[in-house]
């Protein structure tokens, strides 16, 4: 089995999609050869991995994040079992100019961990991540992509 990354599937199925993004591009290929794509998008910060502690815990100062993720993460499963297969995450964060800008890298983690076992079967699925931000005024917000990658058979 071969795995291919987005820009080898938008070059084999390149005329799929003409004139639209590419995330509508992957989306489309994903249902043509019935491959999983979950989408969501939430408003407020995201939960950010803290290594002193684990943002799982109720506890924790991200936990109510942790729940408003998995809150829109269910809805977007519509109760759909967690993926087994390798996956790619994209996520794009819109970050409002009154707060502080998060480390990207412990927001990834964070994400990834609080979509174990409701998106994902195990977050050592992934092997593709995206990530982009970018500055609003009015508020935060993220939208996270998740969908199977494709294999040769």
């Amino acid at each position: 089995m071969r795995l291919f990354n987005n820009l080898q599937l938008k070059l084999i199925f390149g005329n799929l999609g003409k004139g639209k993004s590419m995330a509508r591009q992957i989306k489309e290929i994903c249902a043509a050869i019935d491959k999983a794509w979950i989408e969501f998008t939430v408003e407020g910060l995201p939960p950010s991995y803290d290594p002193a502690s684990s943002i799982m815990n109720p506890r924790h100062r991200h936990y109510p994040r942790v729940q408003k993720l998995q809150a829109a993460a269910k809805k977007a499963m519509a109760g759909n079992k967690p993926l087994t297969r390798l996956i790619a995450m994209e996520i794009f964060y819109g970050i409002n100019l009154g707060n502080p800008r998060m480390d990207a890298v412990n927001m990834i983690g964070g994400i990834a961990n609080a979509l174990q076992g409701i998106v994902y079967k195990d977050d050592n699925l992934i092997r593709e991540v995206y990530y982009r931000e970018w500055y609003t005024t009015d508020k935060d917000i993220y939208k996270i992509i998740v969908y199977e990658l494709a294999l040769e058979e």
